[in-house]
């Protein structure tokens, strides 16, 4: 059942918390919540992704264009990265900055 005090207005919620909340309500005996990202992790991050995309001279590919992209989005609903995306924006930050 769901928990009527989960359930507030619209904007009182961001992204991360609704996933949060939903997930709960969906699968109550598997839920696990990870710790989104430390702000310090999360602003390297968005560091890096600021750097490969904002110098047109880094040449990036057609997929690691893709991928900052995707990453940027994942970093900005999500507020965290996995460790293999975290290895690959690496990789190619240390590479094209």
């Amino acid at each position: 059942m769901l928990r009527r005090d989960l359930i507030v207005p619209y904007r009182k919620h961001t992204l991360l918390e609704c996933d949060y909340i939903i997930r709960q309500f969906v699968n109550p005996q598997e839920f696990t919540y990870a710790a989104p990202a430390t702000e310090t992790e999360a602003e390297k991050w968005r560091g890096w992704i600021d750097a490969c995309m904002d110098n047109p001279s880094h040449d990036l590919n057609s997929w690691e264009a893709s991928f900052i992209i995707s990453v940027s989005d994942d970093l900005t609903h999500k507020g965290k990265l996995t460790e293999k995306q975290v290895e690959v924006l690496e990789r190619i930050y240390t590479e094209k900055a």
